[in-house]
């Protein structure tokens, strides 16, 4: 008991002993084990000095002139060449116009034609029975115009019908190259077909068919059938016997399952047996199994029990012939897959001799539809060809009507022209008659002058109907382009828009009144598009604008650009400084930090505890008075002596605990 007693002490001391070491570890350690845990932060400390203020900001290169590509013309548009972003020069195709004619055109034909009416009326107005000749003239050239404008306007074809003709060949080519593409398919198909027809029959001649001959399958399955009838009679047999002896034979099986069991437990003792597998195990019971049956049948039967041995005869005479008319049912099962075996191997090709005459057959019938596609493209060829030809022959039939149209409006604007004369001339004679034949001179040689406009305006219009191609009259860069193939043009809208880049390019800034209030016009910028500075471009500011975005306290620095390296459309980020400036407060910029209050900074305190100085971070709200690429001048409760965190391994908010950076 003394022991246990001294034992129980000893081990309460050293659990005493392992506490409190582990306490003054973690005492002297807990400030290194709280910093692990603290962000770590970076500070500078708070300073003064001059700051060279730059007003930054960024720009859109925009070019000082684009010209406007019209057209006062309603016409369709065939293609367009112009590509937004291209550069071009003086004389590059811009669009193609379709042949056809404007709305302007047929308006200024409607006017040419009730002008020159109304001129004729005005004319016969003045004729007289005093000048018979002249109006005999007259009236024959009248004649002679309508009846050439009759026989013009019996000749039905428009220039609309002429572009349908042309538009009807260049289907009929489509549609000739569509029927020959499919022809050359047709002709493929049909070509793939014919091998696999070929490659079919060939396959077909290599096999042959199988026969029809089961006799030996039927006889063995005759014989089988009848060693399962002798298989089920012997099985009958010993049931039968089983039911008359079974329980005289029971006794031989008790008595020589007690032998068995006897003899399992001599060769047991070591272990013999139960190291055999099972099937060992089950061999060696059947085999000392019937041994000791027949040794129990002898031994009830020497001991006066003759109906037990009886009953072990009988059925061991059953269960022979059961097992050899089981055996007999094996061998017929064996003679019946033999046959089986050997009607199998004589139809082994069969199969393969009607899967390739199938596939013969398919591919024969394969073969007749890519002959009738075939035939049937060839026929679709034809008929495109010849309906190529029909277009052909309809295109230069309304060809010559309208040649022949045009033959005759020429000879009828001579014969108006003559007219005209005729008229004038006794116009004229009539004139000389009286003041009111003067006045009408007049007002039919106005109206003589506005047909002559009118007229040079329509044939104006005629040469640009057809083929009419639109070229630049600029160098410059594609800006925009407003319309594209098939749509028809508005008069006076652009259709497309080009930068005149030697005009020049300028950008603007967005700016603070106060601000603005710092720079000159004149001064020059500092240019920069990226991380390999601004190349060769110069910035100068042209103006100082009032913001439309913001009237009031905003203004538009206007910058005039110039170099080589100038592209439309590009950011550019420009800096103009003005003079230095000496502040009391200047923090680095990575100390500066801003959220929906406003800018502030983190700001170092330190606080004494017992183990040691503890640092926390306080938030100082500031105004940013000026700022450079580094440092920025602010206004706010900071001095000399303060500390500012500009870095920290994790988010820092004010009031938390931080550890200072080892330096």
């Amino acid at each position: 008991m003394t022991e246990e007693k001294v034992k129980k002490r000893e081990w309460v001391k050293t659990a005493a002993i392992i506490f409190l070491s582990v306490l003054l570890v973690l005492t002297f350690f807990s400030n290194t084990i709280l910093n692990w845990s603290l962000p770590e932060v970076a500070v500078k400390y708070v300073s003064s000095g001059s700051i060279s203020a730059q007003i930054r900001g960024t720009g859109t290169v925009t070019a000082q002139e684009t010209y406007e590509v019209v057209l006062d013309e309603s016409r369709k548009i065939q293609t367009v060449y112009a590509k937004a972003g291209e550069s071009i020069s003086a004389g590059d195709l811009l669009f193609v116009l379709s042949d056809e004619d404007s709305d302007e055109l047929e308006s200024a034909r409607e006017s040419l034609q009730d002008m020159q009416l109304a001129y004729r009326k005005a004319l016969l107005d003045l004729s007289s029975s005093d000048y018979a000749s002249e109006n005999r003239n007259i009236q024959r050239l009248t004649e002679q115009i309508e009846k050439k404008t009759a026989e013009m306007d019996a000749i039905l074809t428009t220039d609309a019908d002429y572009a349908a003709a042309k538009q009807a060949v260049e289907n009929a080519e489509t549609a000739v190259d569509a029927a020959e593409d499919a022809l050359d398919d047709a002709t493929d198909v049909y070509d793939e077909a014919s091998d696999r027809y070929e490659d079919a029959v060939e396959n077909l001649s290599s096999v042959s068919e199988g026969t029809d001959d089961t006799s030996a399958v039927d006889r063995a399955e005759v014989a089988l059938g009848s060693a399962e009838s002798a298989q089920w009679n012997a099985e009958a047999e010993l049931e039968g016997a089983k039911l008359v002896y079974g329980a005289a034979y029971a006794r031989v099986t008790e008595a020589a399952e007690a032998a068995v069991a006897e003899y399992y437990d001599s060769i047991n003792g070591e272990g013999a047996f139960d190291a055999l597998n099972a099937t060992e195990q089950q061999r060696v019971y059947r085999n000392y199994r019937a041994r000791y049956l027949y040794a129990a049948a002898l031994e009830l039967r020497n001991a006066g029990d003759e109906e037990a041995y009886e009953a072990y005869e009988v059925i061991t005479e059953y269960q022979s012939a059961l097992d050899a008319a089981e055996s007999a049912l094996a061998a017929a099962q064996v003679e019946l897959d033999n046959a089986e075996n050997a009607y199998n191997d004589a139809n082994a090709e069969d199969a393969e001799y009607q899967k390739y005459k199938k596939e013969r057959d398919a591919a024969k019938t394969a073969l007749n539809a890519a002959e009738k596609s075939k035939n049937a493209a060839e026929k679709a060829l034809t008929r495109a060809q010849e309906a190529l030809e029909d277009a052909k022959a309809d295109r230069d039939e309304i060809k010559a009507d309208l040649d022949e149209k045009d033959g005759m409006e020429s000879e009828i604007e001579t014969l108006e022209d003559q007219l005209a004369d005729a008229i004038f001339n006794l116009a004229r004679q009539q004139a000389d008659d009286s003041v009111t034949s003067q006045k009408a001179q007049l007002d039919l040689e106005d109206q003589l002058d506005s047909i002559s406009t009118l007229r040079e305006k329509v044939e104006k219009l005629e040469r640009n109907a057809y083929g009419a191609e639109i070229y630049s009259d600029v160098n410059g860069v594609v800006q925009s382009v407003n319309i594209s193939a098939g749509g028809s043009t508005t008069p006076g809208n652009a259709l497309a828009v080009i930068e005149v880049p030697d005009l020049g390019y300028y950008t603007e800034l967005s700016v603070t009144s106060e601000q603005a209030r710092r720079v000159t016009t004149g001064d020059y910028a500092t240019v920069s598009t990226g991380w390999y500075g601004g190349g060769d471009i110069t910035a100068r500011l042209a103006a100082i604008r009032t913001d439309p975005q913001n009237p009031r306290t905003g203004r538009l620095l206007v910058f005039e650009l110039s170099g080589a390296d100038v592209t439309s459309g590009e950011s550019l980020t420009l800096s103009i400084g003005e003079k230095s400036t000496s502040y009391a407060t200047i923090i680095p910029r990575s100390a500066l930090r801003s959220d929906t209050n406003g800018s502030f900074v983190l700001m170092i305190q330190a606080k004494n505890t017992p183990l040691g100085n503890r640092y926390y971070a306080q938030r100082v709200d500031v105004t940013v008075l000026a700022e450079d690429d580094v440092n920025c001048a602010v206004s706010g409760a900071l001095t000399d002596s303060d500390c500012v965190i500009t870095t920290a391994s994790a988010p820092v908010e004010s009031g938390a605990m931080v550890r200072m950076a080892e330096t």
